[in-house]
């Protein structure tokens, strides 16, 4: 984040959108890991699941972050690299 003032509005939505989109994949394949939780000792699965469900609940964080710095960036509400133009 410390950098979007180098790249330009274009840019930075790009790779807000990318990082989107590969939190929702991670955050698909956890839960479907979750479904597979296996344990033997007593109480070991409720343990699994609540680390599951911390990884969770920060992916969502950084997903909501996210997406209002994607929301900012869209409307031009911080300042960028003026866009290069082609020669």
């Amino acid at each position: 984040f410390s950098f979007i003032m180098l790249l330009d509005q274009d840019e930075v939505a790009r790779l807000l959108k990318k990082r989107l989109k590969a939190l929702e994949e991670i955050m698909v394949e956890l839960r479907e890991e979750q479904k597979h939780i296996v344990s033997s000792p007593p109480n070991l699965k409720l343990m699994v699941t609540d680390l599951f469900e911390h990884r969770l609940t920060v992916f969502e964080a950084e997903q909501s972050w996210t997406q209002k710095v994607l929301e900012r960036t869209q409307a031009g509400q911080y300042p960028f690299q003026e866009k290069k133009k082609s020669a």
